[in-house]
């Protein structure tokens, strides 16, 4: 089903917002989509279409979604023609479910991990005013949440600004940071302000002591004929430890498998895609499976053999892709996707990446008080929850 209603942005000009709400509508996107996501204002690879289009398809679970397509005005002689500007995948936000307040925040799969949306960098104060306009009105939403972004880049600057210029009461609910390389210094350099003299003595005997097993290899797959194989690989050694046993591996479910078998396929054929691994004697020790966007990467899943944990072959790994990304001139940075306390990848990696939540009324009554009272009303939720666990506590003694 589609949607379409006019909103206006800054310029004054009316923007086409077109509301697809079943994949079935996504096709005649595709392209301008694309074009869109090689030219946002900040990259996000988990919102281009070869990769949010397999997560749609095996990873949705049934919740209704509103992805948002914002248009520019059609240009005099153009026949209609316009160009996408913005790119919003929205989900109902069940914090509100309870209440007479509609919200709705970017969707984020169980494999997403950033939702910065992708709004062309040209037209980016214009298509947020666009967007929210949109929303307070023929949306009927009183608050949007744009959770999961990052919370020091150019959209963070563009949030920041629109609320400056406009009044917009806004709120951040949540903010973290996570590891993050980026170029700059050489590898030694990079290593040796990174690590301390004991810490990289150790990783040497390690990784010598390795090496006496057999032949240790670090490969990047480069030949398109041989991504199937290097898929069942990464698959089978996920599955051959800690994520397998908490049911996290990917190859364990069959939609979270399908998922990742077609977003490669796609992304290797477009050049967005990296594979290495850490090879002994031709079996795989330790892989990890990487999207490129926008001059950088993002460190998607690793796996590693258990088995040679003493040997810790996931940092070996990670000390080769370190030496590939310093020699690589088409990477800037990395996104490492990890958890805020992650200790291998937080001790490798010294530079941060700021992850955020920011609630923001879309310019309605009933959007401004909400924004307004959800810190002391959270607040209020954890003191009410503190209660029950202490009255709880006393029952039992």
């Amino acid at each position: 089903m589609i949607r379409q209603g006019p909103a206006r942005g800054l310029s004054g000009s009316a923007h086409k917002v077109v509301v697809v709400e079943s994949d079935e509508g996504l096709c005649d996107h595709v392209s301008a989509w694309q074009d869109l996501a090689d030219h946002a204002l900040e990259a996000n690879v988990f919102y281009e279409p070869w990769l949010l289009m397999p997560a749609l398809k095996n990873l949705h679970p049934g919740t209704p979604l509103r992805l948002v397509f914002i248009y520019e005005p059609a240009s005099p002689g153009t026949a209609g023609a316009s160009k996408l500007c913005g790119f919003f995948p929205l989900e109902p936000d069940s914090r509100f479910r309870n209440l007479p307040i509609r919200a709705w925040r970017l969707w984020k799969h169980i494999h997403c991990f950033l939702c910065t949306p992708l709004i062309r960098s040209d037209r980016a104060r214009e298509t947020l005013a666009a967007l929210l306009q949109w929303a307070g009105g023929e949306g009927r939403v009183h608050l949007l949440d744009f959770s999961h972004v990052r919370g020091d880049g150019p959209f963070h600057d563009l949030l920041v600004t629109h609320v400056k210029e406009t009044g917009t009461r806004q709120y951040v609910t949540n903010r973290f940071v996570r590891a993050l390389w980026k170029a700059g210094e050489g590898l030694d350099d990079y290593l040796q302000n990174t690590l301390s003299p004991g810490v990289r003595k150790e990783y040497r005997r390690q990784r010598k002591r390795l090496a006496e097993l057999g032949r240790l290899e670090f490969r990047t797959l480069r030949e398109g004929a041989e991504v199937d194989d290097w898929l069942e690989e990464f698959l089978g050694l996920e599955a051959s430890g800690w994520k397998a046993r908490e049911g996290q591996a990917l190859g364990l479910s069959s939609s979270q498998r399908s998922f990742v078998l077609a977003a490669a396929h796609l992304g290797f054929a477009r050049g967005q895609v990296f594979l290495q691994g850490l090879y002994l004697d031709g079996r795989p020790v330790a892989m990890l499976l990487s999207f490129l966007a926008g001059g950088g990467g993002f460190a998607f899943k690793i796996a590693y053999d258990e088995t040679l944990a003493k040997y810790s072959p996931g940092v070996q790994l990670m000390l080769d892709i370190l030496g590939c990304l310093h020699s690589d001139s088409r990477f800037a940075w990395m996104d490492s996707c990890a958890e805020p306390d992650h200790p291998m990848i937080n001790r490798l990696w010294k530079d941060q990446k700021v992850i955020e939540s920011v609630l923001v009324s879309t310019g309605n009554r009933l959007g401004d008080v909400a924004v307004s009272v959800f810190p002391a009303a959270r607040r209020l939720v954890r003191l009410l929850r503190e209660l029950r666990s202490t009255t709880a506590l006393y029952a039992l003694r």
